[in-house]
């Protein structure tokens, strides 16, 4: 039997423990040098449109209540507020086509990244043998651009663990069955592994070989000398 052990690894050794773990003489491919598919063009314009309307709620509602109190002297008192909300959505609508082409996912034999962001980057990683469902997802504005977003959960998330927008419908749908196929390919290699261990430890059974005691043997040895030597001595008293 291997002797468990429980080492500390530092931080600078952990690229070199990967193998060893993995059983393997190579390491691990790097996500680093991914070449990353870019969303589509349409997204750019469909978040141009999404922006201005979602940055315009707030200055609505600060309208809508002061018309309905008679406070007009209020807005004309507040003009600026106006010059401010047109100036944070013009920034917006220009950062757009920089923020979604940060964006983009890359596919591998055995998992999927996306990656996105400008400032604050984030690299997402998904195991194809962790995927339990994909769904491809289109809302309004998607949908007049001819746009989906896929989304895909682990085990045992109930959330969305990651979301790839603006692709087209064909492309999306594609990727989602893509997924799909890869991670059931990836639990039924997982199984039918599962199966040639146990084949193995049968084999090893019908070979008479030695075999380590269950953990429950020795409780049970344990407690049937206790109760033969109590009667051992109720035999000598």
């Amino acid at each position: 039997m291997t002797e468990f052990t429980n080492n500390a690894v530092a931080p600078d050794e952990i690229t070199a423990e990967i193998p060893k773990i993995l059983g393997t003489s190579q390491n691990l491919p790097q996500a680093e040098g991914l070449s990353f598919t870019p969303l589509e063009a349409a997204f750019i314009r469909a978040q141009q449109v999404v922006i201005p309307f979602a940055f315009s709620v707030p200055f609505l509602i600060f309208t809508g209540i002061n018309l309905l109190r008679g406070r007009v002297e209020i807005l004309f008192a507040n003009w600026w507020l106006a010059l401010v909300y047109l100036g944070l959505v013009t920034i917006a609508v220009m950062m757009v086509p920089v923020v979604v082409r940060a964006k983009g996912y890359a596919l591998r034999d055995h998992d999927i990244h996306y990656r996105a962001g400008v400032i604050w980057q984030k690299f997402i990683t998904l195991p194809f043998n962790r995927i339990q469902h994909v769904e491809v997802e289109s809302g309004p504005v998607e949908r007049f651009f001819k746009l989906a977003s896929v989304k895909i959960y682990t085990a045992g998330g109930g959330k969305t663990d990651m979301t790839i927008p603006g692709l087209g419908f064909a492309q999306a749908t594609k990727l989602r069955d893509f997924i799909i196929a890869k991670a059931a390919a990836s639990q039924t290699w997982q199984r039918s592994d599962a199966l040639e261990q146990m084949a193995d430890q049968q084999w090893d059974v019908s070979e008479n070989k030695a075999v380590p005691p269950s953990v429950d043997a020795a409780p049970q040895a344990s407690v049937k000398n206790e109760a033969e030597d109590q009667g051992d001595q109720r035999n000598d008293g």
